[in-house]
């Protein structure tokens, strides 16, 4: 067995050159491979590979495949850009809401008969194919009986709450040529904050705050999938989901001046209520047409509803009963969000040793937002409405988007050349609304080198083009920093040029290890556009770039002792460059964290029936800017571990313990008079910091 080569990767803390030591190590760690191979750079997991780990449903062998993190997708444009890596018999399942992890959760472990790791370049026939990234395979076994799979779980805050309770019962079954999936859902939960603040001036402290919030949610959601084999070869799938939800969020915060004004002190409360209404319904049919063709036509629908209501109230500090606060702002908003879809797909393998595709789609969003604003009348205490220019409005979205792909081998690397184009038409009604039009190509070419089923190399370019959240185009209220968050009209998506380069080794049946290097051009940076006066609004703010590293592991754990085990790491280090529209100097993207370090060691006591395992996160800091502030958080290292039996008649009991070090949550806000200019000092200093109750699990899962 080759050795492996140790990457190299710039100085990003102790961390990560720990993961870079693990990986150097990682050929004695290194089993015997037992994995058959398959046509093109594949590697195939029967069933049995899980089998210490006792798995209950298809989505639990998924989360344990070497080297492999679940995508779920659902976030880009339309369906092209928003499907996920895992594909089902095959297939993408051809849903947004209902995420594959969710219909994996709904499959019994006992159904699967294997999963086929496609890297970029696979041929296997009858399966999807991207250049792009690592596809996982999910191979369900045809023709067995129903099956039903449940779980409940029952959570605990250690510092504030009851017990919340949720459940989830699904069955899968064949009546003729059609087999079924359904589920259901529902439950509570709770989080308890609790936070100290305080806010600085240039000549000293000014107020400290005690904050204490909660929030409690209540959902229930009902999904059903449906496989139906037709004549001819013909296939139907079909994908429905319905969602109700309801949100109770209540801040109180006890402020206090600084100085020996205790008597101005005062109790703020900031309450909402949100209630949102969720459905979407799907279907593909695919079918051969002929030797050479394949074709699928896949229609979508969706839509969400939310009714959000948000007040805030003012009193005395010694106020018990929040009743009697007056009232200071009101805000009621109604928000309907639909989208519909309909793609059609084209494969041509009638030129030997290609494989062309041809895609098209037309897509079509809309947002209705209504907004009623009311804040106190300075002489009655009234509450008055107050108009807000671009609450109430219609944002709507047609786009036509096609792609042209090809697949061939030439001097020893798989090719896959791409183009693809969209345009896209945007109206938004109202006083402050606009149209406006977009044509963007999107050429694309990956380059794949497998010379076996354990080495993979790629190079992949290609232009991207985000999808705009039709939220940036409203506006709101933010009675939390008691601000008015405008929107903005001319706001248009942002475009990226990507070079990535990848090499993977895989050793034995676990170790594996996969480097990442990329650059991206970014073009129209979506961020905090000033627009005079101190205020800003989400908008294209320039051309910027951002460069960075990631590594995956997955390392067995058995030559240090620790029998059963490992370890899967993600490690990412990244920085970035872009022009301040206000100061004109260069800083990093918003919300960037330049690492990010996440580790999850499990081990499995085979024999006795019990597995045991502790999961890490951590990240650095993010800042965000905008036209009058600078807004830096911190979320801490948070620590979760967990232990679980199956030999309590097949029933698998688990007990997770979360946020066991009760990691802080920092935020520092600097706010300046005016826009910042370079060099200038903020006029008030935000330290906040916010702590979230540890919380207990119990779960309890099964099949029959």
């Amino acid at each position: 067995m080759p050795p492996l080569t140790s990457p190299v990767c710039p100085r990003v803390g102790p961390a990560l050159l720990t993961l870079l030591f693990v990986l150097a190590v990682a050929p004695a760690l290194a089993t015997v491979d037992a994995r058959p191979a398959v046509d093109g750079p594949a590697t195939v997991y029967a069933a049995g590979f899980f089998d210490e780990y006792r798995p209950q449903t298809a989505l639990d062998m998924v989360r344990l495949v070497p080297g492999f993190r679940i995508d779920n997708g659902g976030g880009g444009r339309g369906l092209g850009g928003a499907q996920g890596n895992v594909l089902i018999d095959g297939r993408r399942p051809g849903a947004k809401q209902d995420s594959v992890s969710a219909q994996l959760q709904r499959i019994p472990a006992s159904r699967v008969e294997r999963l086929v790791l496609l890297q970029p370049g696979t041929t296997a026939a009858g399966t999807e194919v991207d250049g792009r990234r690592t596809l996982l395979d999910v191979r369900l076994k045809p023709g067995s009986a129903r099956a039903w799979t449940w779980s409940a779980t029952i959570e605990q805050d250690t510092d504030s709450g009851g017990p919340t309770p949720s459940a989830r019962l699904s069955m899968i079954d064949r009546f003729g040529a059609t087999e079924l999936r359904a589920g259901i859902t529902a439950g509570t939960s709770h989080v308890g904050n609790r936070a100290g603040e305080r806010i600085v001036g240039v000549d000293g402290p000014l107020e400290d705050r005690l904050e204490s919030e909660r929030f409690d949610n209540r959902w229930a959601r009902i999904n059903l999938n449906t496989v139906t084999s037709l004549d001819n070869g013909a296939t139907l799938r079909t994908s429905a989901e319905f969602q109700r939800s309801d949100a109770d969020d209540r801040l109180r915060s006890r402020r206090r001046p600084a100085g020996p004004n205790a008597e101005d002190a005062l109790l703020r409360v900031l309450a909402g209520d949100t209630r949102r209404t969720r459905h979407e319904l799907s279907a593909t049919f695919g079918r051969a047409l002929g030797e050479h063709w394949q074709a699928r036509l896949i229609g979508l629908t969706r839509r969400n509803e939310t009714l959000d209501f948000d007040g805030l109230d003012l009193g005395p500090l010694e106020t018990a009963d929040d009743d009697t606060l007056a009232p200071v702002r009101r805000s009621d908003t109604d928000a309907v969000a639909t989208e519909s879809i309909l793609r059609s797909e084209w494969v041509w393998t009638g030129w030997a040793g290609h494989r062309m595709q041809f895609d098209l789609e037309s897509a079509w969003n809309a947002l209705d937002s209504e907004l009623v604003l009311q804040a106190a009348d300075p002489e009655s205490g009234q509450l008055v409405a107050v108009p807000l220019p671009g609450s109430d409005t219609r944002v709507e979205e047609w786009r036509l988007d096609g792609r042209l792909s090809d697949r061939f081998d030439l001097a020893g690397l798989i090719v896959e050349p791409a183009l693809g184009a969209e345009f896209s038409r945007i109206r938004q009604s109202g006083e402050t609304g606009r149209d406006q039009t977009f044509t963007f190509l999107k050429p694309a070419l990956s380059l794949i080198h497998a010379p076996s089923a354990t080495a993979r190399s790629r190079l992949r370019l290609e232009r991207s083009v985000a999808q705009l959240d039709f939220g940036d185009f409203v506006s709101a209220a933010d009675f939390d920093d008691d601000e008015v968050d405008f929107g903005n009209p001319s706001l248009g998506p942002q475009q990226t040029w990507i070079a990535e380069l990848e090499h993977e080794r895989r050793f034995g049946e676990i170790a594996v290890a996969t480097l990442t290097a990329y650059h991206h051009w970014v073009e129209d940076l979506q961020d905090r556009l000033p627009i005079g006066g101190g205020l800003d609004v989400a908008g294209n703010i320039g051309d910027g770039q951002r460069w960075g590293l990631r590594l995956q592991t997955t390392l067995p754990l058995d030559r240090v002792g620790l029998q059963a085990g490992r370890v899967d790491m993600t490690a990412r280090w990244e920085d970035s460059s872009i022009t301040d529209p206000v100061t004109g100097i260069d800083r990093p993207f918003s919300w960037q964290r330049r690492y990010a370090v996440r580790t999850e060691l499990r081990q499995d006591l085979v024999e006795d029936g019990w597995a045991w395992g502790i999961e890490t996160d951590y990240a650095d800091q993010a800042r965000s800017f905008g036209a009058d502030e600078i807004n830096r958080h911190q979320d801490g290292l948070d620590v979760e571990a967990f232990i679980e039996t199956t030999r309590f008649a097949g029933v698998k009991v688990r007990l997770m313990a979360q946020n066991l070090i009760d990691r802080p949550f920092e935020r520092e806000r600097l706010l300046f008079d005016g826009n910042r200019a370079p060099g200038a000092s903020p006029t008030v200093r935000e330290q906040r910091e916010l702590r979230r109750d540890r919380s207990i699990l119990l779960s309890v899962s099964g099949t029959f």
